[in-house]
């Protein structure tokens, strides 16, 4: 078989050796299927491309999702450093306005009543009651101040603890009627139920001319008890 490229003037003659009619037939049936075999290569090779970088694959959805939760917790991150930032100057900020001041007028009034002790007792008594108003109200503002910041032993050393240690500070003698608990709870309930008994044990000593008390407290798996 005998292939001619060129014009009638120029013309390239190939043979291709191909002697018999089957070699021809397959030949021609090559030569016919090779575009439509080269058009299906390329359409799939551009099927995997698309599949691959599109957001129907599984793996870029992953990644979507993986660099998503990234950026949350960095957000949430960030969210928390303010907050906690911003709580930390408001704190500074009602202490410095408040407790502070007031402490400041306490040692004032003191240092009247240091001052005029020998030679005028009624500005000293005036000065006096004047300095214990004072103190009062700055520890009723420290007191509202530190509501819901667990002191360091709570955090530490658990309930338990902190409860005796409050029992130990407490104007009114007092003891602490509990076991070990069964299990630690949350911090929330931890620091719900410590300022609980410590604002009771102020009234206690606030109102109730009491000569002891006893602080109680039972847990178990469903609730936790004190009082």
């Amino acid at each position: 078989m005998t292939l001619s490229a060129g014009s009638a003037q120029s013309h390239i003659d190939v043979s291709l050796g191909l002697t018999s009619p089957a070699e021809r037939m397959t030949f021609g049936t090559v030569v016919g299927l090779l575009p439509l075999v080269t058009r299906v290569c390329v359409a799939a090779q551009a099927g995997l491309g698309r599949a691959l970088l599109s957001d129907a694959s599984p793996l870029h959805r992953r990644i979507s999702g993986l660099e998503q939760e990234r950026d949350t917790a960095r957000a949430q991150t960030v969210a928390a450093v303010t907050a906690e930032a911003a709580a930390l100057r408001r704190l500074e900020r009602d202490i410095h306005d408040g407790p502070q001041q007031r402490l400041v007028r306490l040692a004032m009034e003191l240092g009247r009543a240091q001052r005029h002790f020998d030679r005028r007792p009624e500005t000293v008594r005036e000065a006096l009651a004047d300095a214990l108003v004072q103190a009062e109200e700055a520890l009723d503002e420290l007191r509202a101040l530190s509501h819901g910041i667990a002191p360091p032993i709570l955090v530490d050393r658990g309930l338990r603890e902190a409860l005796a240690e409050l029992a130990a500070r407490s104007t009114v003698p007092a003891q602490l009627d509990g076991g070990p608990l069964s299990h630690r709870p949350e911090a929330a309930v931890e620091t719900a139920a410590y300022f609980v008994v410590s604002e009771a044990l102020t009234n206690v000593a606030k109102h109730s001319r009491a000569g002891r008390c006893v602080i109680g407290l039972r847990h178990d798996a469903a609730a936790l008890r004190s009082g």
